[in-house]
């Protein structure tokens, strides 16, 4: 399992957009699945990143399944991804940017 700490979530209130990045690099390929997040992989084909689009309108009422799709993306804890949502709608509510790793 991936050590969480080494993930960073930044979400865009002007574009309602989370960005959630395990390592910066060129990703090799995107691509979004059902439910509008769009999974990037690198050169070896491991997911270095994800984004979450319409974050606040679409995934409000569905933290427990964004943080399911999340936990499984990147291979951590379901309770630390659901910490990572949790605190990127905090984010939201508060209408700032802000840089944040995961723990």
């Amino acid at each position: 399992m991936l050590n969480a700490s080494s993930l960073q979530a930044v979400y865009d209130r002007s574009a309602d957009v989370l960005y959630i990045t395990r390592r910066r690099e060129a990703a090799g390929r995107g691509v979004q699945d059902p439910n509008g997040i769009v999974w990037r992989y690198g050169g070896a084909g491991d997911v270095i990143g994800a984004t979450v689009l319409d974050f606040g309108e679409t995934w409000f009422d569905r933290r427990a399944q964004l943080a399911g799709e999340i936990a499984r993306g990147f291979a951590i804890s379901p309770s630390q991804a659901a910490d990572m949502v949790d605190r990127a709608f905090d984010d939201h509510a508060l209408g700032g940017e802000r840089r944040e790793r995961v723990r």
